[in-house]
């Protein structure tokens, strides 16, 4: 039996947790400025350099100290990841209000987040506890202020948290920042209100100190954290000296690895009439023992889990990718007179393992990656060199390359007054390391490593890499992680449009989940597989059954009912799609996609009773999805409201110009208001479109608006 190990003293490179909080010091100061700027003001950006403690200073330091003084805190969100979920389950959403939303709600299930906004949510929070104000906060939130391929989808979350916290004084949010992207947050904060600010620096050599000499307690000379806090010193020209927070936790995991959990014997019985040997009895003249049922001998402090064997939900993994923590073998630390040949052995080491790590997750050996990063940054014929960012490479280098380099904390990002990203060394005491600095050997990525790095790919729009990575963890794994590595590729394929191979995948994984015995993620999976089938099956039926059979292991999701409905109406059976997403709309009346499918077949229905009952829930839709624009144009049309059914036809063609439920709906409006030619062209149209596939109960229809006069 192995006793649970307590947290480790220095974490190394990944962020401080409420449960480290014992071992994090040196940051009283801000500790006490964050809780009291972020209990008094509606927006609060904490702002800093990568790697500068920013996230530490959140998990172990503010948020406990809000907690402490009962003040509701929400969990820490962040803007991109999100909960592990094959993405066609649910309709397309917004990546940024989905990941912020998961984050807030981490036990509500994912599919119930399908259509829910970020002003929604604030408005039932508000309500749920009106005596204490919510206090909300997103990390790595440079990522909303940074242009990427999904600008439309960020701006788009942005709008909606603005909108939703403008003239809102029960509400305190706080939106943590890297420096490069603080001029975007500001501009941000200050549509809401007056913005509070908390600038985060490094350590000064005082406070690194004391980050060294708290947690290692007892049993070192006193005057070795000032020694390490000076050595790890330094500043660029014109700056004050200081100590990097990441480098601190990087050397000090090295010099001071943490100890190894205690374990216990395990527990053994006597046969009945043997007594107990008397203490300090020889094993050797111990009489035989049997084992309880359902246990087996194990050697003395031999672990009941191997190291690293957690298993994780089919994609369920950290949204921080799990930096190599064991560097090779301690470092025997010296007298103490001079800690710096301890320490530039620690920062080489440090810059190996993570070089190595970056190569492997790029499909690059360790000598590559390490003689590209020392001869760019640190080459031996002068000091450290900045590198502006040029994309899609820099200095030779995919950008992403640079950007894991970042997150490893051997790179920081800087903004040039013109505007323009460069990259450095994070610290000058980096230079004579990286220098020295040799290949480490070959890293061998976790099948969990490989799915951080295929989702963060994912994310950036970066296919190849993240396929690349997804494939390598197939096969080495649990049955979890494989299960996660074939939703992953079929997120992969569905991003890219290929829905027939993003089924193909999703049924894999779902074979495995069925092995399992994991009902709800095969659910899930025929789910997204029924509303892939949509849009390339010409047989409707077989979405029909791939969604009655997600209902049955899934029975109360409404994403899930939503989609069976919607494939009932596709296979020419609207009496019972509309009973089905009447029954999502009794639980939940506000239920986006189910209002907006029930609205869509009313119109189609073509009758004026019908007509008026689409347009009714075609006004409670807050938000209506673009596909809804043609269906209130049909309503109007049917109603004889002809100005208002072309404005709406207008606004609905400039969305979905290609669907063949919005083209036919164009062609009976048309029709409907005396244009037979115009019906008749769209009609055609709309039987040869494929995004998605006219359903075959329409075709009829088609036909007859395609022979004006017939």
């Amino acid at each position: 039996m192995t006793l649970p190990s307590p947290p480790a003293p220095f974490p190394g490179n990944r962020q401080f947790t409420d449960r480290d909080r014992p071992h994090f010091h040196g940051r009283d100061t801000e500790i006490r400025e964050l809780a009291d700027i972020w209990r008094s003001r509606r927006i609060t950006i904490l702002h800093g350099a990568s790697g500068v403690g920013k996230s530490s200073l959140l998990r172990a330091g503010g948020i406990p100290a809000l907690r402490d003084g009962a003040r509701r805190v929400l969990p820490v969100a962040t803007p991109c990841g999100g909960p592990a979920l094959p993405l066609a389950a649910i309709p397309r959403q917004n990546p940024f209000v989905f990941a912020v939303l998961a984050s807030w709600l981490p036990e509500t299930a994912p599919t119930r987040l399908a259509g829910l906004s970020v002003t929604a949510f604030l408005r039932a929070l508000g309500k749920s506890d009106p005596g204490r104000i919510p206090h909300l906060v997103i990390d790595a939130a440079e990522e909303l202020f940074a242009p990427s391929s999904a600008d439309e989808a960020r701006m788009a979350f942005l709008d909606d948290l603005a909108e939703a916290l403008t003239g809102r004084a029960d509400f305190r949010l706080l939106l943590s920042v890297r420096e490069e992207r603080l001029t975007e947050a500001l501009a941000f904060a200050e549509r809401v209100a007056d913005p509070g600010r908390v600038p985060l620096g490094p350590l000064d050599r005082a406070s690194a100190a004391t980050a060294i000499r708290a947690p290692l307690g007892p049993g070192h000379p006193a005057h070795l954290p000032d020694l390490l806090a000076a050595d790890l010193s330094g500043g660029r020209r014109g700056e004050p000296d200081s100590v990097d927070p990441a480098l601190l936790q990087a050397v000090c995991t090295r010099l001071f690895p943490p100890k190894p959990p205690e374990a216990l014997p395990a527990p053994v019985e006597h046969r009945s009439g043997t007594p107990p040997t008397k203490p300090g009895t020889p094993e050797t003249l111990q009489g035989p023992v049997e084992h309880r049922r359902g246990t087996f001998p194990t050697k003395p402090g031999t672990p009941e889990t191997r190291p690293g064997q957690v298993e994780h939900g089919p994609g369920a993994f950290p949204t921080k990718s799990a930096w190599p923590q064991a560097l090779p073998g301690p470092v025997e630390y010296g007298s103490g007179a001079d800690p710096g040949p301890d320490v530039d052995q620690a920062l080489a080491d440090f810059a190996a393992a993570v070089l190595a790590r970056v190569a492997a997750l790029h499909r690059m050996t360790p000598d590559q990656l390490t003689g590209w990063f020392r001869d760019v940054f640190a080459p031996k014929s002068g000091g450290a060199r900045v590198v502006y960012e040029e994309e899609p490479r820099t200095a030779g280098m995919p950008v992403s390359v640079l950007r894991d380099l970042v997150d490893g904390h051997l790179l920081r990002v800087h903004r040039h007054r013109d505007g323009q990203l460069f990259y450095r060394l994070t610290h000058p005491r980096l230079v004579r390391p990286v220098q020295a600095v040799r290949p480490a050997s070959a890293y061998r990525p976790s099948p969990e490593d490989r799915l951080c790095a295929a989702d963060k790919a994912l994310h950036r729009g970066e296919y190849d890499l993240a396929r690349a990575n997804a494939e390598a963890a197939l096969g080495h794994g649990s049955l979890r992680v494989h299960a996660a590595a074939e939703t992953t590729l079929g997120n992969i394929a569905y991003e890219r449009g290929l829905p027939e191979v993003a089924a193909e995948h999703y049924r894999a994984a779902a074979v495995t989940c069925e092995a399992m015995q994991d009902t709800t993620a095969v659910g899930r999976l025929l789910a997204a597989i029924g509303r892939l089938r949509l849009g390339y099956d010409d047989t409707p039926e077989r979405a029909v059954a791939d969604l009655h059979a997600a209902v049955g292991r899934v029975p109360h999701d409404p994403a899930i009912q939503t989609g069976l409905g919607r494939a009932l109406w596709f296979a020419g059976r609207p009496v019972p799609a509309l009973a089905v997403l009447s029954g999502v709309l009794a639980l939940d009346g506000a239920a986006a996609e189910a209002l907006g499918t029930r609205a869509e077949i009313l119109a189609d229905l073509g009758d004026p009773v019908s007509a008026a009952s689409a347009l009714r829930d075609l006004d409670r839709l807050a938000c209506p999805p673009a596909s809804t624009g043609s269906a209130r144009a049909l309503a109007l049309a049917v109603l004889d409201r002809p100005k208002e059914a072309r404005a709406a036809l207008e606004d609905a063609a400039a969305e979905e110009a290609e669907s063949a439920l919005v083209l036919l709906r164009a062609a009976r409006v048309a029709a409907l208001t005396g244009d037979p030619v115009a019906a008749a062209r769209l009609a055609a149209r709309a039987a040869q479109a494929t995004a998605p596939p006219l359903p075959a109960h329409l075709h009829p229809t088609a036909r007859d608006l395609a022979r004006p006069g017939a």
